[in-house]
């Protein structure tokens, strides 16, 4: 069954450029329909996800305020430190994962790229005695000069590209890893 979460624009102009508010039915909004866990230990709603994910594109990355309403009656103040403490050690803890893969990615694709220019180099050497040096110099030519040139632009790639991709994730858990949760009643 599908939850929507609605969106509350800030009346404010300068609280409206620096908070993101949303409307919850209750407090199960945020975590998914079919995990029991306790609060402490649920997994999130992916709609939740979704939707802060959506609502906080255009907001700045520094002082943004997640600002979550609950309707007064199913306010439950007691929960909410444990629901904002696993809300953070979510967005925390998949930042820290996408900091740790955008590392490893730099690195395979710097080492591979590296790795493609001594390939093409040795090549580079290899060039004038072709004609003289018999099959096994052609033959490691041949082998060196593709694979330098495969693994230059595959390290390039990783590099530039495959980061391009994570770049929102990242920004987006930066961002939320950062903000500051906060409940009010409606």
């Amino acid at each position: 069954m599908a939850r929507e979460v609605t969106k509350i624009e800030g009346s404010e102009k300068n609280s409206s450029e620096t908070s993101l508010s949303l409307a919850l039915a209750n407090y199960n909004d945020l975590f998914s329909n079919f995990d029991p866990r306790p609060f402490t230990e649920r997994s999130l709603s992916v709609d939740f996800l979704d939707e802060i994910r959506r609502a906080s594109k255009d907001k700045p990355g520094e002082g943004l305020q997640l600002k979550l309403m609950v309707p007064r009656d199913k306010r439950e103040v007691s929960q909410e430190s444990a629901i904002k403490r696993r809300l953070k050690d979510h967005f925390r803890r998949h930042f820290n994962l996408l900091l740790g893969e955008t590392k490893r990615i730099k690195r395979l694709g710097f080492s591979l790229a590296v790795l493609g220019v001594f390939f093409i180099v040795g090549a580079g050497f290899l060039y004038p005695y072709i004609d003289s040096g018999g099959f096994f110099v052609r033959l490691l030519f041949l082998l060196l000069e593709p694979a330098g040139w495969f693994l230059g632009w595959t390290g390039l790639d990783q590099f530039f590209y495959t980061i391009r991709n994570k770049q929102p994730d990242f920004e987006f858990y930066k961002k939320m890893d950062s903000s500051e949760i906060s409940f009010f009643s409606y």
